[in-house]
């Protein structure tokens, strides 16, 4: 191998160091490569710190909201406002119209009728 490389005009010595040079370069493509993987990474991992904090507010509002849904509070206020219940004591009022007077008729809404052509149909 030496009169080889004595035919190219080499020297051993550099011979190492454009090896040394070689393995240099690949290991830092290596680096590099390691680097925007773990950039790749972190960027990943805020987003998903992100949901999760996101994800958190809303498993607590869904408690707040089941907490008050199931409360005595909830529940009276539907009675009251939904069922027009009312609790023993209380005095039922309702709203009459005053005599004499006639209430508005409801507004009927015609129907929109559209003729279609058999060919639209078929189409």
């Amino acid at each position: 191998m030496k009169k080889w490389l004595q035919k190219l005009h080499i020297n051993e010595k550099h011979l190492l160091v454009a090896g040394a040079l070689v393995v240099l370069v690949v290991l830092l493509m290596s680096f590099n490569e390691r680097i925007s993987g773990l950039l790749r990474l972190e960027t990943d991992r805020d987003q998903v710190n992100t949901s999760v904090g996101q994800l958190k507010q809303t498993q607590q509002n869904l408690q707040t909201q089941i907490a008050y849904a199931t409360s005595e509070i909830a529940v009276e206020e539907w009675a009251r406002q939904d069922r027009k219940m009312v609790q023993e004591g209380d005095v039922a009022v309702i709203p009459l119209v005053a005599p004499g007077t006639t209430p508005p008729a409801p507004t009927a809404v015609a129907p929109v009728t559209t003729t279609v052509s058999k060919w639209d149909v078929w189409w």
